[in-house]
């Protein structure tokens, strides 16, 4: 059985989908979040991976999606296209959609791609869009993703200049448009929004008539019909009745002086947290006066902008957006010069509040996650590739564009990983202090492996070359570190000398994990026995936890199985003490294929239930339930359930298509291992079928060369082998058996064995059969 031994690489596994298995998609896609270009095939429009539905209603759907060409979260809003439209309706709205992605200024929302779609190109997702109400037929646009709109700060109620700078910004996207001939018709809360930097944009500009636009899709009823609605009934196909001018709701067309009114309504809304005309006010009547307490806070200059910007007729109102906006920041202006004349100890605080009127603040994770840039960089680039050139290895220049894209992967969400573990408590403020500091080591111990992994592949022969992918995909799991059940790392000693020890002594582990699964077996114990001897005494159970099952993994990999199921219990045993809940079930999870598949002791089957009690224990981690799944597979095998691997291993499948890019070498992997269980079951031609899935991958992303395309080969062979009825399908055979040897020719590997036992047994079935041997044999 080829490539078992790999029983700490992650991959896990299914049969039958369950019956809600698009909400189970879209959350699994969601853990992408751990390597963006990781591409989910049942939920795919054009090239965009849809990762999570953000938003719906009525009208269409949005999601959370990944650009893998770019590399890149977006936003993916799926519009309906109206009932009878033509092409050259659908045409005309791309148009102006283009007309739209031309806009490039910084508080405008980036549309980076638009095109229309029919049920076809849905993909796998097609039979489900119904479900997940994707409106068919559509327009898709590709937007910048915000992190949240004007309607979700005003809930938290903050002081009027936060709400006032918003508005300023929003104001100036507005003007951008207008100056290009662009009618927004659609402005309110929830369409200003927010950015990571604390900018803000105007978006979801509406499309005019050809598409039901998705005025209130992402927002639900809040700001749509229940506010209000069309006089008489009419039917108004682009906006939110809500917050439209007079004569929209009249059924004339808007125009820059509607887009007006539209945002001195969103800014009364979200200033005075009313809304002037509802329960049935004539919005075409005068203003109403808001409340003492809201008027209190907000300048008298403000609220006379508004109600100029309010008026019913459009010829009172200002002439022009960019007249509005220069009122605005005429009183921003003035309100600083005000505050800064406060004389006094207060001088400096009166100050920083005028800045803070009249810009945001400024973002205080901006430099959050920029660790990982020391790390690797255009210079660590070039370093790889020229490693990978001069190792000699005949697959190298195949697979490392595949290696280095990996690595892009894992720094890119690193670095929002290590941002978002700072908003959470300097921006949300949804996570305290500690729980920051927590995050921040977990994410720092991974820096530190992704740094030994860069070192290693610098320095890389055609043995880490060979090892490279496995490598990549050792590194620990990012999504852990938001995870306190998952992490699995104690908080960081305050004092710094002794945090810098413990902080070394976890990143030389790091390198000897690395070290391991490149093969480099005497290298990685040394280094592990290092860390052991600094290590020693009370100070860190957590770090000799670590040790022992690190050291158990190494002498696994050696052949050393007795030796390794000792360090393992040690290192359960040390970890169950101490709580340390995920070092325990990696633990039991690598004790199970050391003591099921490679003694095949009587006790497998209570360290599988030891294993399966643990990670109950942990709770939802998709990542260790895939490795002890698969680690069930190998035990069923080696027991000759062949039916219980077979479904291990289906179920492997089918979880690692939703979570990993359809390329991925473990996917290959699962699939060889599903080829040699059916071929123990005298199942050739299901075999034939998978192996030759998992040759695809391997070519398209290890090279045509690499070992492990030759592992996929010989099982190719061995079906062919067992299917041949005759001369020409056993030559066949040959051929394939030939290609693996010209692979595996010269080297120590157990890809050569196979093939060499498969050549005899081509030989032996052509002499049986009496056959002439075809020629050149």
């Amino acid at each position: 059985m080829d490539e078992q031994s790999q029983g700490s690489a992650r991959s896990w596994m299914p049969g039958e989908p369950s019956p809600d298995v698009l909400a189970e998609e879209l959350a699994l896609a969601s853990l992408e979040r751990r390597l963006f270009d990781r591409r989910s095939p049942a939920l795919v429009l054009d090239r965009y991976v849809l990762l999570e539905k953000i938003g719906a209603g009525g009208l269409g759907v949005v999601f959370r999606a990944y650009d893998p060409h770019l590399d890149r979260r977006v936003a993916l809003k799926l519009l309906r296209l109206r009932e009878g439209t033509d092409e050259a309706e659908a045409s005309r709205l791309l148009d102006e959609a283009r007309l739209m992605a031309r806009i490039s200024h910084p508080n405008v929302v980036t549309i980076h791609d638009v095109g229309t779609y029919q049920r076809a190109d849905l993909g796998l997702a097609a039979h489900r869009e119904q479900a997940l109400g994707i409106p068919v037929p559509g327009v898709f646009l590709v937007m910048e993703l915000m992190e949240c709109s004007l309607r979700e700060v005003m809930r938290r109620r903050p002081p009027a200049r936060e709400i006032v700078a918003l508005l300023i910004d929003a104001a100036r996207g507005l003007v951008a448009a207008h100056e290009r001939g662009i009618v927004h018709r659609d402005c309110k809360p929830g369409n200003v929004l927010i950015g990571s930097d604390g900018r803000a944009r105007i978006g979801d500009f509406g499309l005019a008539c050809g598409a039901e636009v998705l005025g209130q899709a992402a927002e639900g009823a809040a700001e749509g019909a229940a506010e209000g609605a069309a006089p008489g009934g009419q039917s108004v196909r682009a906006g939110t009745p809500a917050y439209m001018a007079p004569e929209q709701l009249r059924g004339s067309p808007a125009d820059a002086r509607s887009d007006q009114y539209s945002f001195a309504l969103t800014g009364y809304v979200a200033l005075y947290q009313m809304h002037p005309f509802a329960a049935g006010r004539d919005p075409s009547g005068p203003l109403p006066v808001p409340p003492t307490t809201a008027a209190s806070k907000v300048p008298r200059r403000i609220h006379a902008i508004l109600r100029r910007a309010l008026q019913a007729d459009p010829a009172a109102r200002f002439a022009d957006m960019g007249t509005l906006l220069r009122e605005l920041e005429s009183v921003a202006r003035e309100r600083t010069r005000r505050r800064v004349l406060v004389g006094g100890a207060g001088l400096l605080t009166a100050g920083l509040l005028a800045l803070a009127w009249a810009e945001p603040a400024p973002e205080p994770c901006a430099q959050a996650g920029t660790a990982i840039d020391r790390v690797w960089h255009d210079d660590a680039r070039k370093r790889l590739r020229s490693s990978f050139a001069a190792s000699g290895a005949p697959f190298a220049a195949s697979s490392q564009p595949s290696v280095e894209h990996a690595l892009d992967t894992y720094a890119l969400r690193w670095r929002e990983a290590r941002h978002e573990a700072c908003t959470d408590t300097h921006v949300r403020r949804v996570q305290s202090e500690a729980e920051l500091d927590l995050r921040s080591a977990c994410l720092e111990r991974r820096r530190l492996e992704f740094g030994e992994v860069v070192g290693l592949l610098h320095d890389a022969d055609d043995v880490v070359v060979a090892s490279a992918m496995p490598v990549v995909q050792g590194m620990g799991w990012i999504d852990a570190c938001a995870d306190p059940l998952l992490r699995g790392v104690a908080r960081l000693p305050d004092d710094l000398t002794a945090r810098r020890k413990v902080l070394r002594a976890w990143q030389q582990l790091g390198r000897a994990h690395m070290l391991e699964r490149a093969g480099r077996y005497v290298e990685a114990t040394a280094l592990v026995r290092s860390v052991r001897q600094d290590a020693a005494g009370p100070a860190d159970p957590s770090l000799l936890a670590a040790v022992d099952v690190r050291q158990g993994s190494i002498a696994a990999r050696r052949g050393d199985y007795e030796q390794a199921k000792a360090w393992l219990l040690q290192g359960i045993q040390r970890a169950e003490a101490i709580r340390e809940d995920a070092l325990a079930v990696d633990g039991w999870i690598r004790l199970l294929w050391v003591a099921g598949v490679e003694l095949q002791d009587e006790q497998g089957e209570v360290w599988a239930g030891f294993a399966r009690a643990a990670l109950d224990r942990l709770g939802d981690d998709p990542m260790r339930h895939a490795q002890l799944e698969h680690n069930f597979g190998g035990v069923a095998y080696v027991e000759h359930r062949l039916g219980d691997a077979l479904a291990h291993y289906q179920r492997a499948l089918q979880t690692q298509q939703r979570l990993l890019d359809e390329d991925d070498p473990r996917i290959a992997r699962t699939l060889n291992h599903i080829a040699n269980v059916l071929l123990m079951m005298d199942e050739p031609e299901r075999a034939l079928g998978y192996a030759r899935r998992s040759l695809g991958i391997r070519e398209r992303v290890l090279g045509e060369q690499h070992p492990q395309v030759a592992a996929s080969l010989n099982n190719i062979a061995s079906a062919q082998l067992a299917s041949a009825r005759g001369a020409a399908q056993l030559a066949v055979a040959r051929a394939t058996v030939e290609r693996s040897l010209s692979i595996t020719a010269g080297r120590d590997l157990p890809q050569a064995s196979v093939a060499r036992t498969l050549e005899q047994r081509v030989r032996q079935r052509l002499e049986h059969a009496a056959l002439p041997e075809p020629e050149g044999g």
